[in-house]
């Protein structure tokens, strides 16, 4: 009797200790959890969370911590292959290194992973031989995990205490902030926002409400019907512009809104058409090359529409809520935004029809030939930098390439007369203007300046009466 009792004095035992463990092991995977998901980035004004960056390239150590950069100020500079302002800048950080030598490391922190980043170190390898680059670079997935990136360009900047003094945008990465950095001061720059910080941000703004309703993007207010102008609203993350004051939808009902915009493009909004300014894709509907896209000035004093993204100079908020038997109407609405620009800034503005420049595309007689499909499946690749290929596709889509490479200038209108789809593969430096020229011109292909009746918009002085 007595090992029986014994037997299960010790059963109960075990199972009490496994009971224990059990609930030992699943707080210890809570606890795990938790830390994963409450992961601290990189904060200003705080020490920069301990990192290692592993083979490192063009740099004479493979491998390095933080404290190996203790000492000098260090800038890791995120990006990957789909940035293009990212790699367009290497040649900026590369100076800047030069210029900074034994007292600011700089490192690029790419990304050469999957399906959407793979193929960044080749795009590397060809613009480092092409502008002779001497930057530490290293790629690892992992570090863009850990700065809490959603975007690039992401800069961080670390003193030589290991301090995280800003985190910005790649436009605030010059010569004159690192030197009032070394020296001391704090600069003005942007700040760029981490995963937990956008989150926040978009928590307390949703596009698909009214501003300012309900604590959406600052205080409440109670309205019946509304038109509202405000300065840069620091409570919203980012910008929000359409790029045409569009027709009712679904989504907005009768609001049309704004937010964090420069003075011009409101004005673009309100006195231009209502339909894209954007090339044709798919069919849809466009105004390039019938419309000029920028604003002409023609005032004595143009320094209300100069922008200061730090100050806030220049950027607006505006807000038109008509009663939803207006909201079908578009041109009432866009009418309203007129007559609240005006009742505000009181100039004067008209839309003129002139003769203004464009680039007529033509075409050789060996080019209409030479240029014809061959019939392979519809694609459009490259690495869109140094090369892309148009297979089986259109003038129109080519137009569209044309103008995704230079937007700012005057428009690309098709001439060559050719109705059938083209394969054309282009090379060169593509962002720059007399390359990509060139690389038309080698398939027949040229661009003449000449100039064709447009709508401008054409802003003056008050008219005083």
């Amino acid at each position: 009797m007595k090992r029986i009792l014994y037997a299960l004095l010790l059963l109960v035992a075990c199972n009490t200790n496994n009971s224990q463990e059990k609930q030992a092991n699943k707080e210890q995977d809570y606890t795990t959890l938790q830390e994963e998901k409450e992961m601290v980035f990189p904060e200003v004004g705080k020490p920069m969370p301990d990192f290692t960056l592993n083979d490192i390239q063009y740099y004479d150590k493979q491998k390095a911590t933080l404290k190996d950069f203790r000492g000098k100020w260090l800038i890791l500079d995120y990006w990957n292959r789909l940035c293009k302002t990212c790699i367009a800048s290497f040649p900026k950080v590369n100076t800047l290194r030069k210029k900074f030598k034994g007292k600011v490391e700089f490192v690029l922190v790419g990304r050469n992973d999957g399906k959407h980043y793979s193929g960044a170190n080749k795009i590397f390898q060809r613009v480092q031989a092409e502008h002779d680059l001497d930057l530490p670079l290293v790629y690892d997935a992992n570090l863009h995990e850990k700065a809490g990136l959603t975007s690039v360009p992401h800069i961080i900047w670390i003193d030589d205490k290991g301090i995280v003094r800003a985190v910005t945008l790649g436009s605030d990465l010059n010569a004159e902030n690192l030197e009032a950095f070394l020296s001391g001061e704090t600069p003005e720059v942007s700040h760029k926002p981490n995963a937990n910080e956008e989150q926040e941000m978009r928590v307390a703004y949703d596009r698909e409400k009214p501003l300012l309703i309900n604590n959406n993007g600052g205080k409440a207010t109670n309205f019946l019907y509304r038109s509202l102008l405000t300065g840069k609203n620091e409570y919203v993350f980012d910008a929000s512009v359409p790029s045409f004051f569009f027709p009712f939808n679904k989504k907005t009902k009768h609001k049309f809104s704004v937010v964090n915009s420069g003075i011009q493009y409101l004005y673009k909004l309100a006195y231009g058409d209502t339909i894209r300014s954007s090339p044709n894709s798919g069919g849809r509907p466009n105004t390039y090359g019938k419309w000029w896209r920028d604003i002409i000035f023609e005032v004595s004093d143009s320094s209300d529409f100069e922008v200061d993204w730090n100050s806030g100079k220049g950027i607006y908020c505006y807000e038109l809520i008509v009663p939803e038997d207006k909201e079908a109407n578009t041109l009432f609405r866009q009418k309203m935004m007129q007559k609240d620009l005006h009742n505000y800034f009181g100039y004067h503005v008209m839309v003129e029809t002139r003769l203004m420049p464009y680039w007529k595309v033509i075409a050789n007689k060996e080019a209409k030939k030479k240029l014809i499909t061959k019939g392979a499946e519809t694609d459009r690749r490259g690495d869109f930098i140094h090369e892309v290929e148009l297979i089986n596709m259109s003038m129109v889509d080519l137009i569209r390439t044309m103008w995704s490479y230079h937007q700012i200038g005057p428009p690309f209108i098709d001439e060559t007369g050719i109705n059938h789809n083209i394969d054309i593969k282009l090379n060169g430096k593509l962002s720059n203007f007399e390359a990509f020229r060139h690389a038309l011109g080698e398939h027949g292909l040229e661009l003449v300046k000449s100039k064709k009746e447009m709508k401008v918009i054409v802003i003056r002085d008050p008219i005083i009466n």
